[in-house]
């Protein structure tokens, strides 16, 4: 059974789901859709495409001549699977729209956070410690950094940590993570 959600926190008009199809991810997609319910709020689903292009030292291993097919098949397999997401929001009767965008991840979710006026972000992270993190970093760390809102990290741990909406405010400029392991 689902927690309930605190009655005293600020209730969001628009939550934003940035999705990179994982697991990890449709679990986060559960908890913005939770959120998005309990406060009939709008709920935006975002996936963001890295462009193909050659990758210095590649060579062009794929002919150059290739790369606008190869994102348009990304495009196309995106924009599909993101319109999954958005029917099954639906059927649990919560308002959404699906988002395909190109290019960097974090700016593009940060830009979209503050183009479209989201009041929480609902993303999964990894949770990399140690070399892994220092060599791929973390996105979420990034994303909360720059965000204009509240970003709630759903983790692959059961470990839970609560933190009161009121102290996560990355609209006050603070840099604020809720680790949520579901």
């Amino acid at each position: 059974m689902a927690r309930q959600l605190p009655s005293d926190r600020p209730r969001a008009r628009r939550v934003l789901h940035p999705t990179d199809f994982s697991p990890l991810s449709e679990r986060a997609f559960a908890e913005a859709l939770r959120w998005a319910r309990a406060d009939r709020a709008e709920l935006l689903l975002l996936h963001v495409i890295v462009p193909a292009g050659p990758i210095i030292g590649d060579e062009y291993a794929t002919s150059p001549w290739l790369y606008p097919e190869i994102n348009h098949a990304l495009r196309e397999g995106a924009t599909e699977t993101i319109q999954r997401f958005l029917a099954r929001a639906k059927e649990q009767g919560v308002r959404g729209e699906a988002l395909v965008r190109q290019g960097l991840l974090v700016n593009q979710i940060v830009r979209t956070a503050e183009s479209r006026d989201v009041d929480l972000i609902v993303m999964g992270s990894h949770g990399r410690t140690g070399l892994t993190r220092l060599l791929l970093g973390n996105l979420a760390d990034e994303v909360v950094a720059g965000a204009p809102c509240p970003v709630l990290v759903v983790g692959e741990s059961a470990r839970r940590r609560r933190v009161p909406m009121g102290v996560v405010g990355g609209g006050l400029g603070a840099a604020a993570r809720l680790k949520h392991g579901i």
